[in-house]
């Protein structure tokens, strides 16, 4: 393993030798790991012009043979080993970030991969118009079934050949029904929602707050370095720590340009119904974790007075739901949810209508027909 110090914000002005720093959380993925880098080795904005960092998490295949191999053959290639693991990708997304010396970041899972011009294209905009974020589209992957569906937008666009997937991952029909339920009706901002958008480009998130109905996709993603540095942005140990990342970032960023009609991510969606680990996965800390995630975002839409925090955490809260359906919690575990769910509902006591009675349904579910 190689040697690097923490960046600081003056440091980065004088020794930045990549455009960016492509930071890679890595566990178990020795069979997937290769794919990810290939789309590194082949980004159409130059592999001499990106710094890899890839961060195992005490991966207990030959993942971290692997990395080493890259990292031996090339020089923008970094290993790092963490010696304890940490339970969520945060911990080494935020090695990674102290590691980076490019002038902007990305951020790749270790079993997805980028589409050939998805540096370039972020890259040369964030550029352009000096931004702290830029975005484009992805594609959810499905594995099992074969699927391609493209990323929920709000907004209207040219990619025709795919199907579009919703964030709670379920028909269209009912997709079309929940969503008025969640979101109310669209919420008015800059840009019209009646004709074919390419680029939404905004100064404040406030200008376009539709754009928190989108997926949390910190992978999507470009960020200016500085940006991070300077706001002191970092990752949460918390299970789900992109979400808060994604929504710190957005409320912060002083230039924000979604990219409407670029697929710019390819992510994997292991679907097969025989794989028993996505049910092992869903856990008490998992579930709790993203309850204290929806209470610091409420706390993050306060500070930044940011009035619709109910798109941000209403359909996630659906999707929390959803996890929980799926577990075998028992009945002490259950009792501790509802203590979560109690306090989440204690902050929205002043809410509108929507969040409470999502809150106050799923109490009742799971204390009267999951016990």
């Amino acid at each position: 393993m190689k040697n690097y110090k923490k960046i600081s914000l003056k440091e980065l002005s004088t020794i930045s030798e990549y455009k960016i720093s492509i930071i890679i959380p890595v566990y178990n993925v020795e069979t997937e790991i290769h794919k990810t880098i290939e789309s590194i080795l082949n980004q159409s904005i130059g592999f001499e012009n990106l710094q890899v960092i890839m961060v195992d998490n005490c991966s207990s295949d030959n993942s971290r043979e692997i990395i080493d191999e890259y990292a031996n053959k090339y020089d923008n290639f970094i290993s790092i080993h963490h010696q304890v693991g940490s339970g969520s990708a945060g911990k080494p997304r935020n090695t990674g970030l102290s590691h980076a010396t490019g002038d902007y970041v990305m951020f790749l899972d270790s079993d997805d991969s980028y589409t050939p011009k998805a540096c370039e294209t972020l890259y040369n905009k964030i550029n352009d118009i000096d931004g702290d974020i830029i975005f484009g589209r992805y594609e959810r992957v499905y594995t099992y079934s074969g699927k391609v569906k493209k990323s929920y937008s709000p907004y209207k666009d040219n990619l025709t050949n795919l199907k579009e997937n919703n964030p709670l991952n379920v028909p269209d029909f009912l997709w079309n029904i929940i969503k008025i339920f969640l979101y109310g009706k669209n919420i008015k901002g800059k840009y019209p929602r009646s004709k074919v958008l390419n680029e939404i480009e905004i100064e404040s998130i406030n200008e376009e707050p539709d754009i928190f109905k989108m997926s949390p996709a910190i992978w999507s993603k470009i960020y200016k370095h500085e940006f991070l540095i300077k706001e002191n942005i970092t990752f949460s140990n918390l299970v789900g720590e992109d979400y808060l990342f994604s929504v710190e970032t957005l409320l912060k960023a002083k230039k924000i340009c979604f990219l409407n009609n670029f697929i710019s991510y390819d992510y994997t969606v292991h679907d097969n119904p025989k794989d028993s680990s996505i049910m092992n996965n869903i856990n008490l800390r998992l579930l709790k974790d993203f309850m204290d995630l929806f209470t610091e975002t409420s706390i993050l839409c306060e500070k930044y007075n940011f009035k619709h925090s109910n798109i941000l955490i209403n359909p996630h809260l659906l999707h929390w739901f959803r996890l929980w359906f799926k577990s075998n919690m028992g009945k002490n575990e259950n009792k501790e949810l509802i203590k979560s769910l109690k306090n989440l509902q204690n902050r929205y006591h002043k809410s509108k209508f929507t969040l409470p009675l999502i809150i106050f349904m799923i109490k009742v579910y799971i204390k009267f027909l999951k016990d």
